[in-house]
Formats: structure tokens, C-alpha cells, sequence
């Protein structure tokens, strides 16, 4: 997924199915008017047991307001609980609005905001977003592999880092989910394979040692779509992860299946770094879920991070705060998704609650205790 339900968003597709855009009208409409520990390099407690330091991990977390605060008030309360990134996901067609015509307002405004709050990005530029396809409406006819998508896909990518120069950047997803849109047709997966090659050697000469993959479903790198993504992933220097623990039917699966899950991706991907950059877990009772369930969640991500801290480089929560109905509304709209449990899955994911300034959830008390121990 990938919205951060916020409201003066247009999109984050931070739905696990897909955000359309991880900040955005979020950061515009911010006020600018922002302020800019050493650690040890022990990465235990020294017997053994209990909470490993945070080491060289990153812990992020998807930006979401209540309803009567600002962008600036909802990132000083992660910014508090320990996070040192956002996930940032802007869509191609948002960039690039008509045929190498650039619309510079997300990334320049990303550009002064996110360095003055000391905050990293993990960014996302997307062809595909979940199950939408977000390229230039003159292009739409073309397959990703012709040169001309190519071409210009890799002259966005021009435009937009040179717009983020003082950002740093701790990697870039040349698309969004895109396993759900890719389904299960060869020729769509060969077409994306060459133009991710492609546009990612041409974003390799841009920054220096940036990891550069594609964002992917949990279950479709493990299951339905494994053999796709792990010739797909065989090209990229991550693997990018999207974790929502659910059922077919939008209900929860129970927190310990985490350790598992963490387990089964390390196995399949034993020599890539790994990053999990949305991983959330909804209160909704309709989706037979709690506050108590989605704190056992955080805890549960926390402990297997710990078992997996060589393999797994950054965790990424969705979201901070849960969204209005009138964008879940919206993200229904977007993803073509009626269904009543998926609308209470997004609504609910924040781990703390919409109305007012927002009070923390149990899943909140949980994220700031389990990231203190561990030195966040």
C-alpha cells in the first residue's frame, strides 16, 4: 500500500495495497518555519538478552495528522518516539504532469523540509502504484521496455534529484507494490524486469551509494508472485517489503506470525539487505482486531528485527495516526476497493487515533517503549 492517510494528502499508496503518495500536499501545505546521540557501538546488552540496540538499523515511520494538528506537530511526536526517516512516495505523473514538463513543488519542498528536521527519506518514484499504473498519459500506450518510457522515465529521475539535493536518501523504489498491478502475466513482468534495469543503472549515476529496488507485497514475494520477484529483485541492491499481516478477507492474521514471516523472507533473500518499509496492523474490531493486538504487532516486529538484525536494515510503522473517513473514502475510490473491512483497515492503522489532537493507541505506548530500549 502506500498512502499515509493524511488529509491534505492527494494519495501515500502507504493502502497496503498501494499509497498513491507518501507526504505530499501534507508537506506543502506545512509550516516551514521549522528547527533544525552518539550511540555505542555495542550492539547488545551485554548478557545476552532482552532488546538488542539499535545499531546501524533505521527505524521509520509513514507521517499521519489528527484532525486538528499540523504536519509539523505530527513530526515532532515520531520525531519523539525515536523515528529517523519517512517513506516519501510521489507518483511519476505527479512529476512530470505533461511530456518533459516538470512540476517541481513536492521534491523542492521535500528538499527544505526533511534536512531541517533531520529526518532521512526513503523514496519512492512510481510508474506503478499498487494496482494503478501512474505514467505520463502520453505514454500509457507503450510497454515499460519501449525506449521512449525509458528515456523518460530516466529524464525525470534527472529532474527530480536535482530538485533533492540536500535530502538524504536511504533508498529509491522505482515503483510501488507493483506485483499487485504485474499479477500474473509473464510479459508484463519481462517488460518491467528490463525497464527497471535499465532506469536503475541510469539512477545509480545520480547518487552515490544508494540502494535502489522496487517495493513488494509480503505475500507476493513469498507466495503468489515469489519466482517474478526474485528475478526481478535478482537486479536490485534490496529487497523493499510491504508488511500487512491480513487474510484474504481484511481480518487480521495474530501477531505471532511475525517472527515467522521475518523468517521465511531472510530465507528467501539470505544475501540482500532487507528493508521493510511499510509494515502496520489495523484496530478495527470489524477487521477482528484491537488496540491490544495491533501493541502485541509492535512488539512482535520489534523482537523479530531483533532475531533478523543482520539481514533486516530498516523497519518502517504505517501509520502514525489514523485517517478521516472522508479519505478512506477517497483511498477506496483509488484502489477500487469497496469492501467495508478494507475501509476499516486503512481508517484504523495509525497507532495512534484520528479525532482531536489524537491520543495515543496501546500500539503507540508499545512503539515508543520497544524503540527506547533499544536506543532510539
Amino acid at each position: 500500500m502506500e498512502k499515509t492517510g493524511n488529509r491534505n494528502l492527494v494519495s501515500e499508496s502507504e493502502a497496503p495495497m498501494g499509497r498513491k503518495s507518501a507526504v505530499m500536499m501534507a508537506i506543502i501545505c506545512s509550516v516551514l518555519l521549522v528547527s533544525c546521540g552518539t550511540e555505542s557501538d555495542d550492539n547488545s546488552n551485554g548478557d545476552g538478552s532482552g532488546p538488542t540496540m539499535k545499531g546501524d538499523r533505521i527505524l521509520g515511520m509513514a507521517i499521519t495528522e489528527a484532525e486538528s494538528t499540523d504536519y509539523d506537530i505530527a513530526v515532532d511526536i515520531a520525531r519523539g518516539a525515536g523515528i529517523e526517516m519517512i517513506p516519501l512516495s510521489v507518483q511519476w505523473d505527479m512529476i512530470e504532469t505533461a511530456p518533459e514538463v516538470y512540476d517541481p513543488l513536492i521534491l523542492t519542498v521535500a528538499n527544505m523540509y526533511y534536512p531541517a528536521r533531520d529526518l532521512n527519506v526513503a523514496l519512492s518514484i512510481n510508474p506503478l502504484d499498487s494496482n494503478n499504473k501512474r505514467i505520463p498519459a502520453d505514454l500509457t500506450g507503450l510497454p515499460f521496455n519501449d525506449s521512449l518510457v525509458i528515456a523518460r522515465y530516466c529524464a525525470m529521475l534527472d529532474y527530480a534529484f536535482s530538485q533533492i539535493p540536500d535530502v538524504e536518501l536511504v533508498s529509491l523504489a522505482i515503483g510501488n507494490e507493483v506485483d499487485i498491478y504485474l499479477g500474473l502475466e509473464p510479459s508484463r513482468w519481462a517488460e518491467y524486469e528490463e525497464f527497471f534495469i535499465a532506469t536503475k543503472a541510469h539512477a545509480e549515476s545520480l547518487r552515490e551509494n544508494l540502494d535502489i529496488g522496487v517495493k513488494a507485497t509480503f505475500y507476493g514475494l513469498t507466495d503468489y508472485s515469489r519466482s517474478n520477484l526474485e528475478n526481478l529483485n535478482a537486479a536490485a541492491d534490496v529487497v523493499l517489503v510491504t508488511y500487512y499481516p491480513l487474510n484474504g478477507d481484511f481480518t487480521v492474521k495474530d501477531p505471532d506470525v511475525v517472527h515467522d514471516d521475518f523468517e521465511e523472507i531472510v530465507a528467501i533473500y539470505p544475501a540482500k539487505p532487507i528493508f521493510f518499509l511499510e509494515a502496520g496492523y489495523p484496530t478495527s474490531d470489524s477487521c477482528n482486531s484491537s488496540e491490544a493486538k495491533q501493541a502485541e504487532f509492535v512488539r512482535e516486529v520489534f523482537d523479530a528485527w531483533d532475531t533478523f538484525y543482520d539481514e533486516v536494515e530498516v523497519v518502517s510503522f504505517s501509520w502514525l495516526t489514523d485517517i478521516s473517513q472522508v479519505q478512506v473514502d477517497e483511498f477506496a475510490l483509488y484502489f477500487g476497493i469497496t469492501d467495508e473491512r478494507f475501509k476499516e483497515f486503512l481508517r484504523t492503522l495509525g497507532l495512534r487515533t484520528y479525532e482531536g489532537a489524537g491520543t495515543d493507541k496501546q500500539g503507540f505506548t508499545a512503539f515508543v517503549e520497544e524503540a527506547e530500549a533499544r536506543g532510539w
